[in-house]
């Protein structure tokens, strides 16, 4: 938070962790995730840092399972903290991803886009993968959906991939909100 307030970051995104302590339960985990957060909400506002939380809870260490739940998470924290939706993180949970933007648009602050085999959080470049991005494009379009879109790119992605991904979503993703009649 201080390393954040200190580059002028902003937005500090953060994560929930994960019910992978054997002694706790579901309910425990989410409730000591509450705390820690609410925690680090309050160090970020005495220093003006923005903080918002990612959904990264999918597979067997899951504190939650739906996107309702991840809501309820956040607004545990304080209510109306803004979210930041993963692409892959939510397909691997599940989720009806453009269901989850037209629900909730007016509060996603960033969408992480990156693509997934469908059985790992792969970080394949948009396009590449399964999700569903004409849907996403669709949900984005018809929302008007202000959030920032950040592309994340595997660790062996070459600078002229990064390119490409930046080039698709610029076409896919921004353009078509752009041009859309509740565009940004």
């Amino acid at each position: 938070v201080y390393l954040a307030a200190q580059i002028g970051a902003g937005r500090l995104v953060l994560h929930e962790g994960h019910n992978s302590y054997w002694k706790l339960d579901r309910r425990a985990a989410r409730q000591a995730a509450v705390e820690g957060l609410g925690q680090v909400l309050h160090i970020a506002r005495q220093v003006g840092v923005t903080a918002a939380l990612e959904n990264t809870n999918y597979g067997k260490f899951a504190m939650y399972d739906t996107w309702q739940e991840w809501v309820a998470l956040a607004d545990a924290v304080s209510p109306g903290f803004p979210l930041v939706l993963d692409t892959g993180h939510a397909y691997l949970a599940g989720w009806d991803i453009p269901a989850v933007i037209r629900a909730l648009s007016g509060r996603i602050a960033q969408i992480h886009v990156h693509d997934t085999g469908g059985q790992a959080d792969d970080h394949l470049l948009p396009g590449q993968g399964v999700i569903d991005w004409p849907g996403i494009a669709q949900a984005l379009r018809q929302t008007g959906c202000p959030a920032a879109l950040i592309l994340e790119s595997g660790p062996h992605a070459s600078i002229e991939e990064v390119g490409s991904g930046k080039r698709w979503i610029e076409e896919l993703l921004i353009a078509p909100r752009l041009a859309s009649p509740s565009g940004l």
